[in-house]
């Protein structure tokens, strides 16, 4: 530590004990990206690319933070880190996502969470299909929160990209349950770890993408 000129007692640990260090996403892997140029635009690809620009939003959201931490640290490496971050081209780089991007986006945890975040992302396609896709997840929802109601179960709703929307059922860690006990309005579910998946009628019916299986 010493030939880069870091104090090991002083500068590491109150970099390390940053928490806009822990916000910061995988940086290797969003620069890869970046970089990536599909070979024939799909829907698939229309919608990596928009997850893409949130995860730069957000990372370019914590450069001025991250400078910010840095100013006052004694460690050449890090001041030399500070120097860097001082480069106009983050600024610039967020004024482009800005003119095509809601400034209220926002990288968030969950699958889920992402696809509401991108039926809003891109000023010029927010149009009525984002408020139908919103509308269709209040109504899920809702739908899930009556049904554990129904059952007097802890059920919340889940989601991602191959199943589209599902319901779970969180189980405790020495809870065991037979399947063939839940009730009969539970269909195809299957225990994935400690929690139990399955879909509806009326869940399937709602979600027009749902594919689970």
């Amino acid at each position: 530590m010493y030939m880069f000129g870091i104090s090991p007692c002083k500068d590491v640990n109150h970099f390390s004990n940053l928490a806009v260090v822990g916000r910061f996403l995988d940086i290797d892997h969003l620069t890869s990206m970046c970089v990536q140029l599909p070979k024939q635009e799909t829907v698939k690809t229309a919608e990596s690319k928009i997850t893409t620009v949130i995860y730069l939003k957000h990372t370019l959201e914590l450069v001025e933070p991250l400078r910010l931490a840095l100013k006052d640290t004694e460690a050449e490496l890090f001041k030399a880190y500070y120097e860097s971050l001082n480069d106009t081209r983050f600024a610039t780089i967020m004024e482009r996502i800005q003119t095509v991007i809601h400034d209220d986006t926002r990288y968030q945890k969950g699958t889920l969470n992402m696809r509401t975040q991108k039926c809003f992302a891109v000023k010029v396609f927010w149009t009525l299909r984002g408020e139908r896709t919103l509308k269709i997840v209040d109504d899920i929802t809702e739908m899930i929160k009556q049904l554990g109601e129904k059952h007097n179960l802890p059920l919340k709703t889940g989601f991602n990209g191959t199943k589209g929307f599902f319901v779970q059922l969180t189980l405790n860690r020495d809870q065991h349950i037979d399947l063939k006990t839940l009730p009969g309005e539970f269909l195809k579910a299957v225990k994935v770890r400690s929690a139990v998946c399955f879909t509806t009628v009326d869940l399937y019916a709602t979600d027009g993408s749902n594919s689970y299986s």
